[in-house]
């Protein structure tokens, strides 16, 4: 078998182990008495986690439209960035999603239910849509929009203080190590101040 001679090349000796050979009991694992328990909030979310992946289809363009399988990384990705939206939505929108709930009888807190609102109001309404994602724009919780909010303050600072920095692109250490330090220093002689 060519698995057999891949694992004397890496200095293994036996068989390859698979399911068809393996003579271990199947019994299910317990965890110890010690192993600490699922908390409320962590079940919460894990029942909102599997109603999401009934709900909820892919959006990764090479999988778009395919059931998500519970469990996964790519759908705990998925449903935290939705899940992330629900807390910083405006106070209209909150508004129209509750009532839309209440009308489709859905449950305000799932997350597959503020994603359906959402594509609701796409296919009825585009423009109070586009509102709303507006609206929420840099308020998304995505580590990505407040880093291009900071990369606009280090290349302001920049060209303030000389340094040749370009309008876009990626930001030189140097600049950015002058950009802490320039801050951190200013922050100190505040604190010293006060």
């Amino acid at each position: 078998m060519a698995s057999d001679a891949l694992l004397k090349a890496f200095g293994m000796d036996g068989p390859l182990h698979t399911a068809e050979n393996d003579s271990r009991p199947t019994e299910a694992i317990s965890l110890p008495s010690d192993a600490p328990e699922q908390t409320e909030r962590e079940a919460d979310t894990d029942a909102d986690l599997k109603d999401y992946c009934t709900r909820i289809t892919d959006t990764r363009k090479a999988t778009k439209g395919r059931k998500l399988i519970y469990g996964t990384q790519s759908a705990r990705a998925q449903f935290e960035r939705h899940r992330s939206r629900i807390g910083v939505i405006t106070g209209n929108e909150r508004t129209h999603y509750e009532e839309w709930c209440r009308h489709t009888g859905v449950d305000v807190n799932a997350t597959a239910s503020h994603v359906e609102f959402r594509g609701f109001l796409w296919v009825e309404f585009p423009d109070l849509a586009r509102k709303y994602v507006d609206a929420m724009k840099g308020h998304s919780g995505d580590p990505d929009t407040s880093d291009r909010a900071e990369n606009r303050l280090i290349r302001e600072w920049a060209r303030d203080h000389g340094y040749d920095v370009s309008k876009r692109g990626r930001l030189s250490m140097e600049v950015r190590h002058a950009y802490r330090l320039a801050h951190r220093e200013s922050a100190d002689k505040e604190s010293h101040a006060a």
